[in-house]
């Protein structure tokens, strides 16, 4: 049987999620100049949810707790990166489409994890 995690260990978790979450925010900053689909919907969507994604993460890091609002935008951040090659006409680009995905899917998962960390503490 595994012994319940202590508030402490909670916050470190919340923590280190919070910091991948904003390295996916960078990357997805990032990855239309490194993987080459800059121009067009699938680069405009990956700076703007990128961005959103590193500012909501940079919040979640200085505010520490009682931010489970901010980690449940960032599970429809996660969401939306998945499903926005295919609402948006960019699932052809496969280098767009994969990172979307690999990036939406670890950014839900974080997200919520956290969440549900951040809720544990209360």
């Amino acid at each position: 049987m595994t012994q319940p995690r202590s508030n402490g260990a909670r916050a470190s978790y919340i923590v280190l999620a919070n910091y991948l979450i904003l390295a996916l925010g960078l990357w997805l900053v990032a990855s239309p100049v490194v993987l080459g689909f800059l121009a067009g919907a699938a680069g405009s969507n990956s700076l703007v949810i990128g961005l959103a994604v590193a500012v909501v993460a940079l919040s979640l890091l200085r505010r520490g707790r009682e931010t489970a609002g901010l980690s449940a935008i960032t599970l429809g951040f996660g969401l939306w990166t998945i499903l926005a090659p295919f609402l948006l006409g960019f699932a052809h680009q496969y280098a767009a489409l994969w990172s979307h995905l690999f990036s939406g899917a670890l950014l839900a998962v974080l997200a919520a994890f956290s969440l549900g960390e951040e809720l544990a503490l209360d």
